[in-house]
């Protein structure tokens, strides 16, 4: 079984039985981000790709795991120890403010990838049911980081 069969798997595990804000499984999130990664990356020269999509696919285990440290040690032994840092950065901290998080996941390319593929997944309304004024508020949020973001990548576009 390669890694990245591995992280589905663990990805599975995790989000078996939740649902999204709009009711589908919530493990078409991770796909669809995966899936948007590695169209992103694919002509990109990178030695550990499958790291990265891996990851991808990874980004919310350990924030939306009931068992955090399982989930942790999961990751970095059955399938790296670059994916679990890349996940880990992309776990944001219970007493960290947003701002704080998306500086931090700016500050790596791998990590900062997979966030604006996130982002930009999680600001499709379509698959809600109504729009709420509390939809309204995390999209005014997530849009203002992924400007910010994509502000970055843009401009290290050209490191890999």
């Amino acid at each position: 079984m390669s890694r990245l069969d591995r992280a589905i798997q663990i990805a599975v595990e995790t989000h078996s039985e939740q649902t999204d804000l709009g009711g589908y499984p919530y493990m078409l999130h991770p796909l669809r981000v995966l899936c948007a990664v590695e169209s992103h990356i694919r002509n990109m020269k990178i030695a550990d790709r499958e790291s990265i999509l891996c990851s991808a696919v990874l980004h919310d285990v350990i924030e939306d795991s009931k068992y955090r440290i399982y989930a942790e040690e999961s990751i970095k032994f059955r399938i790296s120890d670059i994916t679990f840092k890349t996940v880990k950065t992309l776990s944001r901290n219970k007493e960290e403010s947003w701002n704080k998080y998306i500086n931090r996941v700016n500050e790596h390319w791998a990590p900062r990838i997979i966030k604006i593929c996130d982002l930009k997944d999680n600001l499709d309304n379509s698959r809600l049911k109504e729009i709420t004024d509390i939809d309204l508020n995390r999209n005014r949020m997530y849009t203002k980081a992924l400007i910010k973001l994509q502000k970055t990548e843009e401009k290290n576009a050209h490191r890999v």
